[in-house]
């Protein structure tokens, strides 16, 4: 009635699209929150250093877990997808580690000194190279009798290798190295001397 009295003749005008929009963007901006909450990205050296490790180590234990495949068997594309990925992480982690490894701060590095960082970095890019090398000879061909001779030990080794390699992946900081390094050598010098006694 007041309105009617009153005479009022302004037009309104409404639009849907800014309503959608302001809910789109609502939406977005509250996965992004969560995102951020679940997914918390550190830009410390210490960080990037610990979580660059494990990559590395994850990346080695795939693909050592493919070097035990059948040759026979032609792997799908997602799979050789996945190889060059994790060998790309492989082949390209150890130089990233050296230089956020230069950056890490004194206190980061706790009891270790900064030569003990680098001769670490040093064995990872040697660990690099020697899976090169390892995942370069599988496609060559074996003798199949010192191939069959030697499938049960061979298979030991791997499992024992990926082990550690998920142990390191998962924290490095928690492993005993010492009883790692010893197990692994016992399990490398009993495949050597299989390898002697199938000659």
């Amino acid at each position: 009635m007041l309105v009617i009295i009153i005479g009022v003749e302004n037009e309104q005008s409404f639009s849907f699209l800014y309503f959608a929009n302001w809910f789109v963007a609502s939406i977005l901006f509250v996965l992004a929150l969560i995102l951020a909450w679940r997914f918390p990205i550190s830009f410390r050296a210490e960080d990037r250093f610990l979580a660059m490790l494990g990559r590395f180590f994850r990346s080695a234990e795939f693909l050592l877990s493919t070097s035990r495949r059948d040759a026979s068997r032609k792997p799908s594309p997602l799979s050789q997808w996945r190889r060059q990925f994790h060998l790309r992480q492989v082949m390209t982690l150890p130089q990233r580690l050296r230089a956020w490894g230069g950056a890490l701060a004194p206190a980061a590095l706790g009891n270790a000194s900064r030569d003990q960082v680098q001769s670490m970095l040093v064995s990872l890019q040697a660990l690099s190279e020697r899976l090169q090398t390892l995942l370069q000879a599988q496609p060559s061909a074996q003798s199949e009798i010192l191939a069959g001779e030697l499938v049960v030990d061979m298979r030991d080794w791997c499992v024992g290798v990926q082990q550690a390699l998920g142990q390191l992946s998962a924290d490095p900081g928690t492993v005993d190295h010492a009883a790692f390094r010893s197990r692994l050598e016992a399990m490398l010098t009993r495949l050597e001397a299989r390898v002697e006694d199938a000659r």
